[in-house]
């Protein structure tokens, strides 16, 4: 492990590295190590399991490993961290996978999962609402720092959201313990028009880039509260490879 702020490089043995990018609690880093992968996390939070061996207190967007020594990166959920909590920037964003890519080896592969992001392009759903998920959906409007939808109420509690708008409230409608920091947070500003942008650009060719479809996410997040035609996707899937 490295000191906070420290720019020591870590050199590591090119067989099969794994390294968990924003691991947060290590679940998904611990449950690698469990099927025999060779696992390194990197967070910068204050988590329970930083301090374990394995896990490099080091911000994701920041050079961490020598050239060429990682097999393989993964994100979950982490890229949007990147954009919301480095100025709104889709920079960061890049500057982060071009940190990753140049830690990879020739054949190495980052892993992206994250919200689905869609594409702005003018789709829209009609939704309608319990009294109190429509209040936290004005609130939410009124506060989301990316918002430019002006809330057309066909009547209490029934309104048409551009699609993105739509992904992005019932992504986060649930996380009421935390709803202040939650609305900072912009979970679907990276479509995966972005991704593919960033390919070309890094020299990274792309395995897949595809929507996905979490049917628990819809019956015990989503529809909570909500009815009407609910978004036909929950996740995104990016798989580049250098």
């Amino acid at each position: 492990r490295n000191d906070p702020g420290s720019s020591k490089v870590y050199k590591c043995a090119s067989c099969g590295l794994v390294v968990d990018r924003g691991c947060g609690t290590g679940a998904l880093a611990k449950y690698l190590a469990a099927k025999g992968h060779k696992v390194v996390g990197v967070d910068l939070s204050a988590s329970r399991w930083k301090d374990e061996p394995g896990v490099i207190h080091a911000d994701v967007m920041d050079p961490v490993f020598a050239d060429g020594f990682v097999s393989h990166v993964i994100l979950s959920s982490v890229m949007h961290e990147v954009y919301s909590y480095h100025g709104y920037s889709r920079a960061a964003a890049v500057v982060c996978l071009a940190n990753s890519a140049r830690e990879l080896k020739w054949g190495g592969s980052i892993i992206i999962r994250d919200i689905w992001s869609p594409e702005e392009d003018g789709a829209t759903l009609e939704l309608e609402f319990d009294p109190e998920t429509f209040a936290r959906l004005n609130d939410f409007l009124r506060c989301w720092p990316e918002n430019r939808t002006t809330l057309p109420i066909l009547s209490s509690g029934l309104a048409v959201l551009p699609m993105r708008v739509a992904v992005e409230f019932l992504a986060k409608k649930d996380y009421v313990q935390h709803w202040e920091l939650e609305l900072r947070e912009v979970y679907t500003a990276l479509p995966l028009s972005f991704y593919r942008e960033v390919a070309s650009v890094l020299g990274l060719t792309v395995l897949e880039a595809k929507p996905i479809r979490n049917d628990w996410i819809i019956e015990n997040r989503w529809s909570k509260g909500v009815s009407g035609d609910l978004p036909p996707y929950t996740n995104q899937l990016i798989v580049f490879e250098k």
